[in-house]
């Protein structure tokens, strides 16, 4: 799961971390801060604890086991859906401006 998470974490989910570091640059946070950090959380998490298995320091019941898996899919699971939002208020904004326009032009 983490092969598949990592290229959404770090390159669909780079935006918000841009976004993170300008605000908290300016003194200020947002949504992207609190994206970044939940998301980096549940992947970091599930990333130390894979390796920690891999390296037989923890031994892991297979309850822990599947624990750490879904926190992978957690954090790419967070970041597609929020985009998908962004997409969405982007093409409804995109649709009422234009209806807009054309109500203007009547």
């Amino acid at each position: 799961m983490g092969l598949l998470a990592t290229p959404v974490q770090f390159y669909f989910g780079f935006r918000f971390y841009k976004g993170a570091y300008l605000s908290l640059k300016h003194g200020g946070a947002n949504m992207d801060v609190l994206v970044a950090l939940g998301t980096s959380a549940a992947y970091f998490y599930g990333l130390i604890m894979t390796i920690l298995y891999a390296f037989s320091v923890l031994d892991p019941t297979p309850e822990e086991y599947v624990e750490t898996a879904h926190s992978f899919e957690i954090s790419a699971t967070l970041i597609c859906i929020i985009l998908l939002g962004k997409y969405l208020e982007s093409t409804t904004k995109h649709k009422t401006t234009d209806a807009i326009s054309k109500l203007i032009g009547l």
